[in-house]
């Protein structure tokens, strides 16, 4: 299949931004070599020699013929190495995190709490504990698969209702506070094993000063619209047959509130801001006022080679320093910025 995504939307100042940004597919090789280790091949050439023609492989190779590099691989061949990947990754600064194989409905038994547990649900828990910005991506079994459309939209409907529901009651809170990491799309491009690798894709591409770039070259299986998703979390693919392409639709995550937060757009910018301003060499300094200058010119510059591509404009609202105790404490860096396709203020508050 030539799927490609308009290279028109694509500038050099757009890869320049992008440029940082890691992925991390998981998924089955033909065998257990190299199993959970994460590896970042050079070309298709040393993926291939590795991975043979996998699933694996095939994922590496769509997301390099879109035009994305930082791809990393990671060979899991049992169900079990997903549990084992993620308690390992949790070290790592991914920026998207892509299993494939596995779905959003799919579930293991975890020995420690005594019952089955959703591997999606175990990927947030564990980012959670590191406070991570990796935002998970996951998709369900492809759309081909089902005999009608009623069909199809009904399965989808009832697993994410059914997930949701896995967090109700003491869990609420956990999913407002976590849900905005985990993305899920509908499995419904044509001849495309796994949608939410294109997610992925589109993701490390794009040019926030637009909509995520159309995919031309691939068609959908089902023609959704709003009102079949309406109230639910799912992205999905729908084909503009005027335009002659296929853009994604409905880009929300799984935060509860239905805020601006909840916008997966939204989400990625605030998660770009943030990685982009580096202040690892000012811990463990002594704060005074002269390190407080240096902070806020960090910042600043920063904040400046973002405005214009990540966002419209920024405002400074403090740089300061909270005590935990009579020597030790924090650096506080409260910022906001206006992001492209909203007139809202985002309001970022980064501890150092």
């Amino acid at each position: 299949m030539n799927i490609s995504v308009n290279s028109s939307y694509i500038s050099s100042e757009i890869t320049n931004i992008n440029s940082g940004k890691k992925i991390l597919i998981a998924g089955p090789a033909l065998s257990n070599y190299k199993a959970r280790e994460i590896i970042l091949p050079a070309n298709k050439e040393e993926a291939l020699n590795t991975f043979g023609q996998s699933e694996l492989y095939k994922a590496y190779e769509l997301l390099i013929d879109l035009g994305v590099s930082n791809v990393y691989l990671s060979n899991c061949y049992s169900r079990s190495d997903y549990i084992r990947l993620s308690d390992k990754i949790i070290h790592y600064d991914f920026d998207y995190f892509i299993p494939i194989d596995i779905y959003l409905s799919d579930k293991f038994y975890n020995p420690i709490t005594n019952k089955e547990q959703y591997y999606a649900e175990y990927f947030l828990e564990q980012f959670a504990l590191v406070n991570s910005l990796t935002t998970t991506i996951m998709t369900e079994r492809h759309a081909s698969l089902y005999k009608d459309f009623d069909q199809y939209i009904s399965t989808m409907t009832k697993i994410e209702t059914e997930f949701k529901e896995e967090f109700e009651h003491e869990k609420s809170v956990f999913l407002e506070q976590n849900g905005n990491n985990l993305n899920f799309v509908y499995n419904n491009l044509n001849n495309i094993p796994y949608s939410n690798v294109v997610l992925g894709a589109l993701y490390v591409i794009r040019d926030y000063a637009k909509y995520l770039s159309p995919l031309s070259g691939v068609s959908v299986v089902f023609d959704l619209d709003y009102n079949d998703i309406q109230g639910l979390r799912a992205m999905y693919f729908k084909t503009n047959y005027y335009a002659g392409n296929t853009t994604l639709e409905n880009p929300m995550n799984f935060r509860t509130s239905n805020d601006i937060y909840a916008n997966a757009l939204i989400d990625d910018v605030i998660k770009r801001a943030i990685k982009s301003i580096d202040l690892e060499k000012y811990k463990g300094r002594l704060y005074n006022q002269y390190i407080a200058i240096q902070i806020e010119s960090e910042v600043v510059k920063a904040l400046n080679s973002m405005k214009g591509k990540l966002f419209k404009e920024y405002t400074i609202n403090r740089v300061g320093f909270k005590k935990t105790d009579a020597t030790s404490g924090y650096i506080i860096i409260d910022y906001s910025f206006v992001p492209y396709g909203t007139l809202e203020s985002i309001s970022v508050i980064m501890g150092v």
